[in-house]
């Protein structure tokens, strides 16, 4: 019996180190909320043309047609709460910022990233870096739904 449960330890001792090698190495994929937040942490003090919002300026607005240093903060599905926490975090170190692009159009006045089809991608927010803004303490995981607590 001793033996049995020793190599079964054994057994779910590596699965546990398996998948969390897996987990691990997953992580560290590139994708752009990662890409976003190193960009702010490093070059924060560069930007004199940010825009934030949601895929109305992520596809519609490109920093390289800009004379001056910018860079599009926006993403898929991105409310305006989550611009104006981005804001919140990020203003202050941004010293030599000009101009700050909100663009609104209809459905992100009434809309939430958390409350909608796209309320997956909230998790996004806290488990990379962009998110540093205080989301994670505030988010709770529903199966594969995010949802905040008020």
């Amino acid at each position: 019996m001793k033996n049995f449960l020793l190599k079964s330890l054994g057994f779910f001792l590596l699965l546990v180190l398996i998948f969390g090698g897996f987990e691990w190495a997953l992580r560290r994929i590139p994708n752009d909320y990662n890409y976003k937040a190193t960009y702010y942490r490093h070059h924060n003090k560069e930007i004199k043309i940010w825009n934030v919002g949601s895929s109305h300026a992520y596809y519609g607005i490109n920093p390289d047609y800009f004379e001056k240093t910018a860079f599009n903060g926006a993403h898929v599905s991105q409310s305006l709460d989550f611009d104006l926490k981005l804001l919140r975090k990020y203003i202050r170190r941004m010293d030599s910022l000009e101009v700050f692009i909100l663009p609104v159009s209809y459905f992100s006045l009434f809309s939430r990233l958390e409350k909608g089809a796209e309320a997956w991608r909230c998790i996004n927010y806290s488990e990379y870096p962009l998110a540093q803004f205080g989301l994670r303490k505030n988010l709770r995981i529903f199966g594969d739904q995010a949802a905040f607590d008020r």
